[in-house]
């Protein structure tokens, strides 16, 4: 079983305010454009 990701565990635990920026103002750095903003 492959080990979780802590980026995402990480901004699980984000207050909401901060998440909201984050989804408006993100940039991919590394990985599919298309699966990050899937996450979203």
């Amino acid at each position: 079983m492959a080990r979780p990701l802590y980026d995402i565990r990480i901004f699980e635990i984000l207050p909401l305010r901060v998440k909201a920026s984050v989804m408006s103002d993100y940039v991919v750095v590394y990985g599919d454009a298309l699966d990050i903003s899937e996450y979203f």
